[in-house]
């Protein structure tokens, strides 16, 4: 028993120590909030390249504060972000995209390139950094493709606030600090300006019913849900670009990543 508390207690000791850490190297490298780089993936099957669109400077950085590399070595793509002026790795992300999928269809199969926007989400450097997208081999081995420097200082990025006056965010159930919860998002969709009171309404019902679960009542998970609608003047459902765009809002603005700040 005695062995049992004697390993117990310094395997806390080293995870506390990797956290402190690791915050130590978010708080050296970036800033608590959001940078969203929007870039244009072109190509086919055989062949793929990266160009930059806009980028973006947001508030809170939504994702962990711990857990900046990516060990699980998942999807197809993977964003690397190096500290220019060492060289250092200081954040990674493995991830898969349309134009993955697109790699594999029949159209993708013919050589017929189409573009595909994508958008990639870090937290927002202090200083300059070198922004890197690998992706797989036949060999499923990951080899870089696309590098460029940013400068975090750069007058080009957009830091105005998204003035769509028909977009209401609502918070629905705040439940302390967002860095260590998870983030729950229910989106309303054909809900026309004159149906604000019924969205709200609907909101605070579901919200209700997903608090009720038992799963989540037995694991005790903490939980900040939010609401997010677009209100039109008439019923029209958005189509798929439409839908596309307020997803990458979301993932920006609302979205959580798990695990956050936890061990």
């Amino acid at each position: 028993m005695k062995k049992f508390a004697i390993i117990t207690f310094f395997t806390t000791l080293l995870t506390s120590s990797a956290i402190s850490q690791e915050f130590e190297n978010f708080n050296k490298y970036f800033l608590d909030e959001t940078m969203r780089i929007d870039y244009f993936h072109v190509g086919e099957a055989k062949d793929e390249f990266i160009t930059l669109d806009q980028i973006y400077k947001y508030g809170i950085w939504a994702g962990s504060r711990v857990h900046l590399i990516d060990n699980m070595n998942l999807g197809r793509y993977c964003v690397k972000i190096y500290d220019a002026a060492s060289g250092e790795l200081i954040y990674s992300k493995g991830f898969d995209s349309y134009f993955g999928e697109y790699k594999t269809s029949s159209d993708g199969m013919a050589g017929i390139k189409k573009t595909f926007q994508e958008s990639a989400v870090i937290p927002y450097p202090k200083s300059k950094i070198i922004f890197s997208i690998e992706r797989r081999d036949k060999e499923q081995n990951l080899f870089e493709f696309f590098r460029r420097e940013i400068d975090p200082a750069d007058i080009m990025i957009v830091r105005d606030k998204i003035k769509d006056k028909m977009v209401k965010v609502y918070s629905a159930d705040s439940n302390g600090d967002p860095h260590s919860r998870v983030d729950v998002v229910i989106l309303g969709e054909g809900y026309t300006q004159d149906e604000k009171s019924k969205f709200e309404k609907d909101l605070k019902y579901f919200t209700d019913v997903f608090l009720r679960w038992n799963l989540i009542n037995r694991t005790r998970i903490n939980l900040i849900f939010m609401g997010f609608t677009n209100l039109r003047k008439t019923a029209e459902l958005m189509n798929h670009q439409q839908i596309n765009m307020r997803i990458q809002y979301l993932v920006v603005h609302l979205i959580r990543w798990v695990p956050k700040d936890i061990s």
